[in-house]
């Protein structure tokens, strides 16, 4: 099996059930396959650095309060980011071009403007998205895949331990008491923001290689206490899904039809679990410290469609909507008593800034991206191809309930950029050493 690769790496094989896993060192190409592809070699450690506070600053996980610092910091942070950027502007140029989905939602973001209900908010906006974008295709084009899992995992690291040490010893700031019931929050503003980053956490260690393997199942079971902790509904939910796709991989030979069947499995198991328990929904939703509208998300969901309806093709114009003197969420706040800072749905979210053209744009992209990433998967059952297809999973389940969708200065949809871009150039460009190393379940 052919491996693409820039410096050799470990390589993990996972054999059909009754074979036992090896591990064998791959070759790095040659450098006339590579060389005229990537620029000026590996990243230096001041580089790799800074990539891992800079995604760390994306997951908005310590937030300044005062709006000078907030203009201070994303400057700073932005420009040095463009010194990485411009100093590869043809290859990252390159992967644009080859992300076609990305460049037409980045595009009509910024032409929203011609149609925005303020279109200086837009266009302010929409320059943030265009780094954060530019951000994305610089990881997915300077990283291959597994180098990215690693950057992602010392990332992790940055908001775990702080998250514990905030709710532990300072939990007027680390726990939020406005509940009922006392939740985690770590060092991110709300209870769902650290249940967001846990879920995520889990499969990149599961993925990461090399790592200490005592290091990885500490990031693991650090991850799960906070998912419990945080006391989030969606993000256990989340979790117990992306869990039955890790435990997929595992028990069986990774092939697509496995994939789809093993999907459809799951599937009919929860679609019993809910049939099991319809009678009892008000118990459930109890344990879960929910109420049957999911605290007010139905109410609020009920209303953005109204507001949809009103100007379905194009949208209210990038990042405009949600403010609290526009007339439909003088609306919307007259229908349910609070104002919402944003649907908590990426996809109503995306259709009220770019109409249906935009939501229509993103999900073709969205669906040829999980098509790649199970044809890569189908001719290489690698922890690589089964990072890109669980991170797209968890991309598509947590925008059910929250937002990232084309989120300016968000990690989420960094790492989408950083996703598309990888799988366009595996296909576009297979030469290109975008996945790194073939690494495969086996050991670790």
């Amino acid at each position: 099996m052919r491996t693409i690769g820039r410096k050799p790496e470990s390589c993990i094989s996972l054999k059909s059930p009754g074979e036992t896993a090896s591990v064998h060192l791959q070759t790095a190409p040659s450098a006339g396959s590579i060389g005229a592809v990537m620029t000026s070699g590996s990243p230096s450690a001041v580089e790799a650095i800074f990539t891992v506070l800079m995604l760390f600053y994306m997951t908005n996980a310590v937030s300044p309060r005062a709006a000078t610092t907030v203009v201070i910091v994303k400057t700073a942070l932005y420009g040095l980011a463009s010194v990485f950027v411009l100093a590869r502007w043809r290859v990252v140029f390159r992967g644009l071009l080859d992300s076609k989905w990305i460049l037409v939602l980045v595009l009509l973001a910024a032409a929203s403007a011609l149609w925005s209900n303020d279109p200086y908010k837009t266009l302010r906006g929409s320059s943030v998205l265009l780094a954060s974008t530019a951000f994305g295709i610089y990881l997915g084009t300077r990283y291959t895949v597994s180098e990215q899992l690693r950057l992602l995992a010392w990332t992790c690291f940055l908001f775990i331990v702080p998250s514990y040490f905030t709710a532990l010893f300072l939990p007027a700031y680390g726990i939020q008491h406005e509940f009922a019931y006392d939740a985690w929050k770590g060092i991110f503003m709300h209870k769902n923001g650290l249940a967001e980053a846990a879920v995520f956490a889990v499969p990149v260690f599961a993925f990461v290689r090399p790592m200490a393997r005592w290091l990885r199942y500490l990031g693991l079971t650090a991850a799960f206490g906070l998912i419990l902790l945080s006391r989030s509904a969606t993000g256990l939910i989340v979790f117990c899904v992306v869990l039955a796709l890790l435990l997929s991989y595992i028990v069986i030979r990774v092939r697509l039809i496995s994939v789809i069947l093993a999907g459809l499995s799951v599937g009919a198991v929860l679609t019993g679990v809910l049939l099991l328990f319809s009678p009892r929904t008000e118990q459930v939703l109890e344990f879960l410290h929910r109420t049957p509208d999911l605290t007010g998300r139905t109410e609020l969901w009920a209303a953005v469609l109204q507001a949809i309806s009103k100007r379905p093709w194009l949208g209210y114009g990038f990042s405009a909507f949600w403010q609290t003197s526009s007339r439909e969420v003088v609306s919307i706040h007259a229908q349910l008593g609070w104002i919402p800072g944003y649907a908590h749905n990426g996809f109503l979210d995306l259709a009220l800034y770019l109409g249906l053209l935009g939501l229509g744009t993103f999900v073709l992209g969205y669906l040829v991206l999980c098509s790649r990433a199970f044809v890569h998967l189908w001719q290489k059952a690698d922890l690589c191809a089964m990072w890109m297809c669980t991170y797209l999973l968890f991309m598509l389940l947590y925008n059910l309930t929250e937002g990232s969708i084309l989120r300016q200065n968000d990690i989420y949809w960094v790492l989408y950029v950083s996703t598309a871009v990888c799988l366009s150039r595996r296909f576009s460009r297979p030469e290109s050493p975008v996945l790194g190393s073939e690494i495969r379940v086996g050991t670790n």
